[in-house]
């Protein structure tokens, strides 16, 4: 039974796992999962859209370290750190 408001997902076998997305969330829930790799995220994109979850979107993260001085507060000037990927979809 459909039971969950939001599912979240930070695992290797994550694509696999969507697939189970619309039997676990209640209309209107949400599916998050977050994956370090394109290839993988772009798997769970696809499957997604395939199981019939709706407004499928993917961000990527980065990292930067904020520096605070007495100047006041910004971000590193050292280079950008790539973290991964963030996708949310929707049951619907």
């Amino acid at each position: 039974p459909s039971s969950f408001d939001v599912c979240t997902l930070d695992t290797g076998d994550a694509p696999a796992m969507v697939e189970h997305a619309p039997d676990l969330l209640v209309d209107g829930g949400f599916l998050a999962v977050y994956s370090p790799f394109i290839e993988s995220t772009r798997e769970v994109s696809e499957t997604a859209r395939e199981v019939g979850l709706s407004d499928v979107t993917t961000r990527e993260t980065i990292q930067r370290e904020m520096q605070f001085d007495e100047r006041g507060s910004r971000p590193s000037t050292a280079p950008v750190g790539h973290t991964g990927y963030l996708t949310i979809a929707r049951n619907e």
